[in-house]
């Protein structure tokens, strides 16, 4: 299996060590039985779903696999080194490149299939799209002194034959904010 680079689907993984089953990103053979394997990463709150290629002899077998911090660490450089599964009752060994990683089989894994059923990106539900730049909004927050934001949506416009939002919009500070009259606003990225 391959990580694409630069994706980095730890850093979507749970901090917490109370949260031990979203504290490792999971490969899993299939979501929704459409049989593309991918790696999955959550910390309850938001969720990453990355399809990864496999190659012949990378023994994962169909099935559901943790993937510790160092394994996808090594993984995510440039080089995209090839992450290899070795079956060795209790636990598995994960290899990538020089690194070799004793993983625990056991636990459970939330279920990611329940929770992106309609998260199709080739066939995605109807809706209002907007594009944003992450990092943008991200300092946009830093700005208004809190890590809590909302976003409201002008109204959406049609154009070329989508609607679309065209418009800034309307960054507001969450609860924790110092300033809570303060606001931000943020243009969509063209599509």
């Amino acid at each position: 299996m391959r990580i694409p680079y630069p994706c980095k689907p730890q850093a979507v993984a749970a901090k917490s060590p109370g949260r031990y089953a979203f504290s490792m990103p999971h490969y899993l053979p299939e979501l929704n039985g459409d049989g593309r394997p991918v790696v999955s990463a959550t910390d309850g709150h938001m969720l990453v779903v990355l399809p990864v290629p496999l190659d012949d002899g990378d023994g994962f077998n169909g099935r559901t696999v943790p993937l510790p911090a160092d394994v996808l660490k090594t993984a995510c450089k440039k080089a995209e080194p090839r992450i290899k599964l070795h079956d060795v009752d209790p636990d598995m060994k994960l290899e990538v490149g020089p690194l070799t990683v004793t993983t625990d089989a056991g636990g459970e894994y939330p279920d990611v299939g329940a929770v992106s059923r309609d998260c199709n990106p080739s066939n995605p539900p109807k809706g209002v799209r907007v594009r944003l730049n992450a990092r943008k909004l991200a300092r946009l927050a830093d700005a208004l002194g809190t890590h809590d934001v909302e976003i409201v949506l002008p109204e959406p416009r049609k154009w070329n034959g989508s609607v679309q939002v065209s418009d800034a919009i309307l960054v507001l500070p969450g609860a924790d904010a110092p300033a809570p009259d303060a606001f931000g606003l943020l243009m969509p990225i063209a599509r």
